[in-house]
This record gives C-alpha cells, structure tokens and sequence, in this order.
C-alpha cells in the first residue's frame, strides 16, 4: 500500500509538472505573438505616417526652393535658408525612420558607386554651419589632402553617419 500511495504521488507530481510547463509554454508563446504582433503595427504605423509627413514636407522643400529664387529681401532669404535648413532636417529625419524599418525588416540595400568623401563632408558641414553659430561653436571641416580620388561606396550612409557624429557633437 505504501508503494501504491508514493507511485500515486510521484505520478500526480509529474502530471502536475506536464500541466504547468504547458501553460507556461503556451503563455509564452501568447505572449510572443502579441510582441510581434505590437511589432507589426508599429513598424506599420512609422512607415505610414513617415510617408504621409514626407509629402507635404516636399512641398513645404519645394516652395522655398521657388520663394528663393524670387530675390527676396535680405531678412526674407535668411528667414528662408533656417525654413529649408529645418525641412531638410525633419526631413532627414523621416528619412532615418523609414531607414530604420528597412532594416528591421532586413530590406536595407547598400549602393556600391564612386562618391567624394571630401565633397560629402563639406557639405554636410556647410549645412550644419547655421546650427553651430547659433551655439557659438566653431565648425571646421579638416579632411585627409591626399583623398582626392573617388572611392565606392553608399554616398547615402556615409551621409548619414557623418551628419549624426558631426550634429551629435
């Protein structure tokens, strides 16, 4: 009878044991499509509303462009170079959204083509000169004489990572 009862016991433990991991496996695995599924709708929702921003921000791009060409004033044009500096930076900045989906989802490509490292940094620089002088700060671009040559690579990116490090600083 001893026997028999601890058989009994040491079998209810182990169907006790079988029940709980398969709640716990099946909460887990709940909770695991709820995550990706609240991924999904994020991704979804910056995707969309980085597009639908970008819209009417080409047009705010576009307008300034023209409004430029009209010879304003002297107060105006400097009044419009801080309204394109701000629309390209906002827009940089829906650019870095969308970029980001991309690679979350893994659909990043990367351009191979000849770019100007010196040409890109000066003009990252030139942009960001405004910025620098609001804060008192002293911006100066130093690049290497003897990269004078083209190399490959994704103008893009290193656009990118050289705005941030430089706008970061």
């Amino acid at each position: 009878p001893k026997l028999v009862v601890f058989a009994g016991y040491v079998i209810f433990f182990f169907l006790q044991s079988l029940v709980l991991s398969y709640r716990f496996a099946f909460s887990m695995k709940q909770a695991t499509e709820e995550a990706q599924q609240g991924l999904r709708a994020k991704t979804e929702f910056l995707s969309t509303m980085s597009h639908e921003i970008r819209t009417p921000l080409n047009a705010v791009i576009g307008m300034t462009h023209l409004l430029m060409r009209n010879n304003p004033r002297k107060d105006q044009e400097e009044n419009l170079d801080v309204l394109l500096f701000s629309a390209n930076n906002l827009l940089s900045i829906v650019n870095d959204i969308l970029d980001y989906n991309k690679i979350e989802a893994g659909k990043i490509n990367f351009e191979s083509v000849p770019m100007n490292v010196n040409s890109i940094a000066q003009n990252i620089i030139g942009g960001l000169q405004n910025k620098a002088a609001e804060k008192q700060i002293e911006l100066v671009v130093e690049t290497e004489p003897r990269l004078t040559r083209k190399v490959s690579g994704d103008p893009t990116r290193l656009s990118q990572v050289i705005y941030n490090l430089v706008h970061n600083a």
